[in-house]
């Protein structure tokens, strides 16, 4: 995955995805859990509403 200032890099994906919950079997699955926990940042660091996160989120 490309660095840019604001997503995760591969070492501090490595750190935390263990810290995950475990995906469920049931309901609707989340897709890239790496990319939803990148979406979660963005919205925390600027205070973007869901609807306004960049396209490079979008389908999560």
């Amino acid at each position: 995955m490309t660095k840019n200032r604001h997503s995760l890099s591969d070492e501090e994906w490595a750190l935390l995805a263990p810290l995950l919950p475990p995906l469920q079997t049931a309901g609707r699955p989340c897709g890239d859990r790496r990319k939803m926990l990148e979406a979660m940042l963005h919205r925390l660091c600027f205070g973007a509403r869901w609807r306004d996160l960049p396209s490079r989120f979008a389908g999560t």
